[in-house]
């Protein structure tokens, strides 16, 4: 047998037949033993990523409870209940029940409490030059769709309104524009090249040298 070191309450162990689980402070085995290869041991909600004797990797609770049946090349642990997963070359998106949420084409996403935002890094600008700069689109935590994958920073969203970046050829040539999580729609009308979240229904933006609140 083989054993690591107790983290978060639980301890990695490789049993007799050969096959990897998790046991907690009682020393209880908590995944069905023999079924996995091997298993994470970190464990986020509850939730423990699992890899079947096909290289294939899923999730498991803690209960020992198979959630998500193992189908994909590689996967991240779960963030804000939803979860990054590749089953070909490309990664999607899924929640809690194994749903996905997109088509699996992109490089990556970033998580945040209100918001998903699918991200690729390599595409060819409208010179035909390739650049491998990531470009973020924004969606809601459901699926919709909200923006497409052409900005190349974003904010977290603040009272219903995320900051998005549009950059031009210039590294520093770089302004940003408020939308509406509701819908996508652009608010103001205008670009900034300073743009603060909303803060009581105030955000702070600038242009060159002038700064002012908007409301």
């Amino acid at each position: 047998n083989e054993v690591k070191p107790f983290k978060n309450g639980y301890a990695w162990v490789k049993t007799d037949d050969g096959s990897a689980n998790l046991i907690d402070t009682s020393c209880r085995l908590v995944l069905p033993q023999g079924r996995y290869i091997d298993v994470s041991q970190d464990v986020h909600d509850n939730v423990i990523i699992v890899q079947n004797y096909d290289g294939l990797y899923g999730y498991a609770t803690t209960e020992g409870r198979e959630i998500i049946k193992p189908a994909y090349k590689h996967v991240e642990p779960f963030t804000h209940e939803l979860a990054q997963v590749m089953p070909g070359e490309y990664m999607t998106i899924i929640n809690i029940k194994g749903e996905q949420l997109c088509p699996a084409i992109f490089a990556g996403f970033e998580i945040t409490e209100d918001a998903v935002f699918p991200y690729i890094d390599e595409y060819e600008d409208k010179y035909g030059y390739k650049s491998d700069r990531k470009l973020y689109g924004v969606m809601t935590k459901e699926g919709k769709w909200l923006l497409p994958c052409c900005f190349t920073e974003y904010k977290a969203p603040s009272e219903g309104v995320v900051i998005m970046a549009v950059q031009n050829s210039s590294i520093s040539d770089r302004y940003y524009k408020y939308f509406s999580m509701i819908d996508g729609n652009e608010l103001f009308n205008t670009s900034f090249m300073k743009a603060d979240p909303f803060k009581n229904g105030k955000a702070r933006v600038g242009w060159l040298h002038d700064e002012y609140d908007l409301d």
